[in-house]
């Protein structure tokens, strides 16, 4: 059962972000472009959101910076994704620098949970 502390706005928020990724997935696949946009939006407005209420109204958890961890992983992975499929005759040319960047990204997660013992993403005042 779920404490009535972990059910937040911010979390809700969080939760959303997760769920609802998957209508991104079918916007794109069926060319739905103008509902992928939109929805693309109100997610990424999620991100922020989350942040400044838990801030402002002191409803910060440990769970919650779990769940947007979470929730921004997904939705930058997924992002990286979906630039890809929209814009895959731009990108191909310059795929080795983007697998650099994956790369760095990949060793910074391996680096903190070697000395930290957890993945470190940072969380700064704008999301």
């Amino acid at each position: 059962m779920l404490k009535k502390e972990y059910i937040t706005v911010p979390n809700i928020l969080s939760v959303s972000r997760i769920v609802l990724l998957p209508v991104l997935y079918v916007f794109i696949m069926f060319k739905m472009y103008l509902s992928f946009t939109v929805a693309y939006a109100i997610l990424g407005m999620t991100d922020m959101f989350d942040g400044m209420i838990a801030r402002k109204f002191n409803m910060k958890t440990e769970i919650g910076k779990q769940l947007d961890s979470i929730a921004d992983l997904f939705f930058f992975l997924s992002s990286a994704y979906f630039i890809y499929v929209l814009y895959t005759e731009y990108l191909n040319p310059n795929l080795i620098l983007l697998f650099v960047f994956l790369g760095i990204l990949v060793a910074s997660f391996v680096i903190s949970y070697i000395f930290c013992g957890k993945i470190i993403l940072m969380h700064t005042f704008l999301a």
